[in-house]
C-alpha cells in the first residue's frame, strides 16, 4: 500500500513537471490512478463522512475525477443562476450528475446522511419539497441585491469569484466513479494534483458566508469540488402572507348616490374608506396614506391613482390590517362646489409582501343642474314657422325637475305648457293654489300619463294642431339703423342687415321702438325699462331678426321681446359664437343667472346658462330666486303697447283675460 502511494506521488510529480513545460494538464483531478479500496476509519471529516467514504453509500475509494466534469460555467454568478444549474444537472439523466445535483442540493440544507446508506447502484434523488427547501435558503443570501460579483440577502451573502490556494490540511472532495458518490479527503502534496501551500497557484471559488461572514458551504469553481467543513444554510425568514386592497365608497344622506357618481353643487357627501385583507394573516407595518383633492371641471382618476394632495378630515390611517375589512372611518364633505371633482385616494404600502404601493381613488362630480322658470304665461313648442304652415313641427320642451310627487322643484312653468313633442322635466301649473289641476302635468297639453320618469306631457296631436307663427319679420320698413344705434335714442321702427349689436341699453317711459334685423343679433349688455313708466307710458322693444340672436354670457337682464324667425335664440355665446357645454370655460362663462321681463320667440330656445343648481330649487320658488338659471317674468307690460306683434298695428277698445291662460 505504502508503495502505491509512493509511486503515484512520483507520477503526479511528473505531470507537474510536464506542465511547467506548456503541456495542458486534466482539470487538477484528484487521484486520477488506479487507488485503493478500503474501510471506512472515523473521524469523519466533511457532511458526516470520514475520508475516502462516500456521501450515500459511506464506502471507501481514494481516487476519482473533479464532482462536476465541466466545472462552473462564468455565467454563474447570481443565485438563479446557481439554482439553475444544479437543478438541471440533477434532472439531466447524465449519472455523475445527478448524484452531484443530488448532494449540493442536500448538503446546502443539511439535509441527514442516508440511513442505512444506499447501495452502489441505488438512485440518488432529493425530494420536491427538498428542491424548494433548497431554493429558498440559496435566495436567501441573495434576495437584497446582486452584481455579478457577490450577491447580499437576508442570511449574508455570496463571493461567485473568490481567489484562494489549495491549503494543506483543509478538506477536499472528489466523485467516486465505481461508488457513484462523492467523498472528502484530506489536501496534502500527495493526495492533490500540483501539491498545495503554494499562494501563487490560486483558484476561483462559490463561498457562502453568514451575516456574521463565518464560512458555510465552498467548491472551487474549476470542479465545483465542496471544501472545508461545510455547514447548511440558513433557511430564509418566514415570510408573511398577506394582501391588502384599499377602497373608499361615496354615499349621499347615508345611501347611494342618486346619480352614480354625480352630485348637484351644495349637496353634502361623505367617503368612506377601508382596507380589506383577503388572507388569513395579519398584516403589519404597513404605510396607510390618504389623500384629499378638489379638481376643477372633470377629473378623469389616473392609474395609479393620485398620491399627493391635503389630509382628508376624520378617518385614521392605521398599519394593521387584520384579515377580512378594517374600516378607517369616514369622511362628511358638506356645500360641494359646482363643476369640480371631489376626490380622495388611500394608498397602502406594501399591499403584498412582495408587492410595492397601491392606491385606490374615488371621485364624485360635482354638477349644476340648471333650470328655468315661467313666471305669469305659458309656453308653446311647435308652432310651424312662416313659409312652414301645414307641417307638424315635432318640437319638445326639456329642462330639469326633482319628480318629487307634491313638490316638482325645478323646470317649470306658472301656467300652461304645449308641445307637439316630448314635455320633458318641465311642470306646469307651478306656485298656483287652484286644486282643479295639479303639477307636473295638469296644464301640460297633452296631459295624458306617461310610464318614462321625468315625462310631464306633451305629444299634442299627430297633425299641426298648434297655430303657425305669424310672419313678425313681413315686409319690413323704417329708417335704417344707425351705425351709432343706443336703443335710448331710437323711436319708431328701424330696419338693418346683421348682423347687429346692442347692449348696455336703457329704453324711457313711453319709447317705443321696434328694430328689424335681416341676420343676426348679438346682445353684449343689459337692455332694460326705465322704472319710472307709467300705464299710459309703457316703453315697447321688439328686435326681430331674420337669422340667430346671440346673447353673452355676462348678461343679466333683458326687458322686451326677442324674435330670431327662423333662427335661434341662444342664452349665452361669445359674438356670434355659443359657448359649448363640451368647452373648458362652458360653466365659468355662463353662470350669471338671465332675467328676461318679457318673451323669446324662435324656431329654437337653447338655455345655456350654468347659475344654480336642481338641488336648491323648491316649487313655490318666487321669481326673485337667485337659483334660477333664466327668469321669463311675462306680463301684461308686454302685450298692452302693441297686442299684435310685427310691422302692422291694430287698436283696440279693450283687452279681457279668461281662464285658462293659454
Amino acid at each position: 500500500m505504502k508503495y502505491v502511494r509512493r509511486l503515484l506521488v512520483f507520477l503526479v510529480a511528473a505531470l507537474v513537471a510536464v506542465s511547467a513545460l506548456g503541456v495542458a494538464l486534466p482539470s487538477l483531478a484528484q487521484n486520477a490512478a488506479a487507488g485503493t479500496v478500503g474501510t471506512c476509519k472515523p473521524p469523519p471529516i466533511m457532511f458526516g463522512r470520514n475520508e475516502w467514504c462516500g456521501y450515500f453509500s459511506n464506502t471507501y475509494e481514494d481516487f476519482g475525477p473533479n464532482v462536476r466534469a465541466a466545472g462552473v460555467p462564468a455565467s454563474v454568478n447570481t443565485a438563479q443562476a446557481f439554482i439553475t444549474m444544479i437543478e438541471g444537472d440533477y434532472k439531466s439523466g447524465n449519472r455523475q450528475r445527478i448524484t452531484e445535483g443530488a448532494f449540493v442540493i442536500r448538503t446546502v440544507i443539511g439535509a441527514p446522511l442516508p440511513a442505512p446508506p444506499l447501495s452502489t447502484g441505488a438512485a440518488r434523488t432529493v425530494t420536491a419539497a427538498q428542491i424548494l427547501d433548497f431554493e429558498g435558503r440559496v435566495k436567501s443570501y441573495a434576495n437584497a441585491s446582486e452584481n455579478g460579483s457577490q450577491s447580499f440577502g437576508q442570511n449574508g451573502h455570496i463571493d461567485w469569484f473568490h481567489s484562494d490556494y489549495m491549503h494543506c490540511g483543509d478538506y477536499n472532495s472528489i466523485y467516486q466513479v465505481n461508488r457513484n458518490d462523492i467523498a472528502p479527503f484530506i489536501i496534502s502534496p500527495g493526495n492533490t494534483t500540483g501539491g498545495c501551500g503554494s499562494a501563487t497557484a490560486r483558484y476561483d471559488h462559490i463561498e457562502f458566508f453568514d451575516k456574521s461572514g463565518n464560512l458555510l458551504w465552498k467548491a472551487r469553481r474549476l470542479c465545483l469540488n465542496p471544501m472545508g467543513t461545510i455547514k447548511p444554510l440558513s433557511k430564509p425568514a418566514a415570510v408573511p402572507s398577506y394582501n391588502v386592497t384599499p377602497s373608499i365608497t361615496i354615499s349621499q344622506n347615508g345611501g347611494p348616490l342618486p346619480n352614480s357618481s354625480y352630485v348637484d353643487a351644495g349637496s353634502s357627501i361623505t367617503f368612506g374608506y377601508s382596507v380589506s385583507n383577503s388572507t388569513p394573516s395579519t398584516a403589519t407595518g404597513i404605510a396607510c396614506n390618504m389623500y384629499a383633492n378638489i379638481f376643477p371641471g372633470f377629473h378623469t382618476i389616473p392609474s395609479p391613482a393620485d398620491s399627493s394632495g391635503g389630509t382628508p378630515v376624520g378617518p385614521a390611517c392605521t398599519g394593521t390590517f387584520s384579515p377580512g375589512t378594517t374600516n378607517l372611518g369616514n369622511e362628511t364633505v358638506n356645500n360641494v362646489p359646482a363643476n369640480s371633482s371631489v376626490c380622495r385616494s388611500l394608498y397602502v404600502n406594501p399591499s403584498k409582501p412582495s408587492g410595492g404601493p397601491l392606491g385606490y381613488e374615488a371621485c364624485v362630480y360635482v354638477t349644476a343642474r340648471p333650470y328655468f322658470r315661467v313666471y305669469g304665461g305659458d309656453l308653446s313648442a311647435g308652432n310651424p314657422q312662416p313659409g312652414s304652415c301645414g307641417s307638424a313641427i315635432k318640437a319638445g320642451i326639456v329642462g330639469w325637475n326633482t319628480e318629487a310627487a307634491g313638490g316638482y322643484g325645478g323646470a317649470g312653468v306658472q301656467y300652461a305648457a304645449l308641445a307637439l313633442d316630448k314635455i320633458y322635466d318641465v311642470a306646469t301649473n307651478l306656485g298656483n293654489a287652484s286644486s282643479a289641476v295639479s303639477a307636473p302635468s295638469g296644464l301640460a297639453f297633452a296631459n295624458t300619463a306617461t310610464s318614462a320618469p321625468g315625462s310631464f306631457g306633451g305629444n299634442f296631436g299627430a297633425s299641426p294642431v298648434l297655430p303657425c307663427m305669424p310672419d313678425y319679420y313681413g315686409t319690413p320698413s323704417g329708417t335704417g339703423l344707425p351705425a351709432s344705434h343706443p336703443l335710448a335714442s331710437l323711436n319708431g321702427p328701424y330696419v338693418a342687415t346683421g348682423p347687429v349689436t346692442f347692449g348696455n341699453d336703457t329704453l324711457a317711459a313711453g319709447q317705443k321702438t321696434i328694430i328689424y334685423v335681416n341676420g343676426d343679433v348679438v346682445i353684449n349688455g343689459n337692455i332694460t325699462y326705465l322704472s319710472n313708466w307709467t300705464v299710459n307710458k309703457i316703453p315697447l322693444l321688439e328686435v326681430i331678426a331674420k337669422g340667430n340672436i346671440y346673447i353673452d354670457g355676462g348678461v343679466k337682464q333683458l326687458d322686451g321681446t326677442y324674435i330670431a324667425q327662423g333662427g335661434t335664440i341662444y342664452t349665452c355665446a361669445a359674438g356670434t359664437t355659443p359657448v359649448a357645454p363640451s368647452s373648458s370655460s362652458f360653466f365659468s362663462s355662463c353662470n350669471n343667472r338671465l332675467v328676461v321681463n318679457g318673451a323669446f320667440i324662435a324656431q329654437q330656445v337653447q338655455l345655456l346658462r350654468t347659475n344654480g343648481s336642481l338641488g336648491g330649487s323648491s316649487a313655490t320658488e318666487p321669481n326673485t330666486s337667485t337659483n334660477i338659471s333664466e327668469t321669463f317674468n311675462y306680463g301684461p307690460a308686454f302685450w298692452i303697447p302693441q297686442p299684435t306683434l310685427g310691422p302692422t298695428s291694430t287698436d283696440y277698445d279693450s283687452i279681457t283675460s279668461l281662464p285658462p291662460i293659454l
